[in-house]
């Protein structure tokens, strides 16, 4: 059975979203299964960490901040347009190479719209960089048979232990896999619990490490990382988060409406199943929903 996120205002239940959660120990035991965890799903941008090490186990070179920024669904910010910028130069590129479309960034702040404003582009400026390296053709580094994107399927298939069930079209441009809950927890669990040089454990590094980097200063998943240290998590769009935390406790979330509101106050009550808790999670866990610009009511997960 899926859990059910009601949004009260006033008290009345005015909307409901159904989601599906899985959370295993750090023996990757399962927690709590809360809908069909099993069946294909479109993790999105939670799928970057694993790109990422397609592209380490291809020969790239990235450390720190610029590593997590190629994991990174980033706000846009300066230091990220300034990251991505400089992935580009170190590969002899600039911004024209990127096929990403051109978008406004997350942040508003910031109100100049390009390639590099567009959240992918650290993942796209690293998919740059590791065709630079094996000389493999730059103009079309999204097309699926690509030598690059066949090293992040092998990848992908390698770390969640499934046969990839569909491949789409990403938002930005990139292959989309489809795999289950269970596979994508699965490939989380790797990353902290890897060898101390592995690759996987350099992309948990440098996640846990820039949480602004992997997605914005002021976004709910560096609260979360920040609040918790030793946490990696990656959200996705449509509603999909992914997490793990040092010792191998990990989890997965999906809103099946997409519905971004409900997504975050899920993906807190996973981590408390967990018992991973912090007084910062309080708010993120029970947002209030305003009239008038006051609280009048809040979501609530049964």
């Amino acid at each position: 059975m899926s859990m059910i996120v009601e949004v009260v205002r006033s008290g009345f239940v005015e909307s409901t979203h159904q989601a599906r959660m899985l959370t295993v120990d750090a023996q990757g035991r399962p927690v709590e299964a809360k809908g069909a965890v099993h069946v294909p799903a479109s993790p999105r941008s939670s799928m970057k960490p694993l790109q990422a090490l397609g592209m380490l186990r291809a020969g790239l070179r990235l450390e720190d901040e610029l590593l997590a920024l190629a994991c990174a669904s980033h706000s846009g910010e300066p230091f990220h347009v300034d990251g991505v910028r400089k992935v580009l130069a170190g590969a002899g590129l600039d911004e024209s190479a990127l096929r990403c479309p051109e978008d406004y960034p997350f942040d508003r702040a910031v109100t100049e719209r390009g390639r590099v404003q567009m959240n992918c582009s650290g993942k796209h400026s690293a998919m740059l960089a590791t065709c630079v390296l094996n000389d493999w053709p730059t103009d079309s580094y999204l097309e699926p048979k690509h030598p690059l994107q066949r090293a992040i399927r092998e990848t992908v298939e390698d770390l969640t232990g499934e046969r990839i069930a569909a491949t789409g079209v990403d938002g930005c441009g990139a292959p989309l896999h489809f795999v289950s809950m269970l596979g994508m927890t699965k490939a989380f669990r790797a990353f902290p619990l890897s060898s101390p040089d592995s690759y996987e454990r350099k992309i948990f590094e440098a996640m846990t490490t820039y949480p602004e980097w992997t997605s914005g200063t002021d976004r709910p998943e560096a609260k979360l990382m920040r609040a918790l240290p030793g946490l990696m998590l990656k959200a996705g769009a449509e509603a999909f988060d992914a997490f793990v935390f040092e010792d191998g406790r990990a989890g997965t979330v999906k809103i099946e409406d997409g519905s971004s509101r409900a997504r975050v106050p899920v993906t807190v009550a996973a981590l408390r199943s967990l018992g991973l808790d912090a007084p910062e999670l309080a708010e993120l866990g029970a947002p209030p929903v305003l009239g008038g610009g006051r609280p009048v009511g809040e979501l609530r997960i049964r």
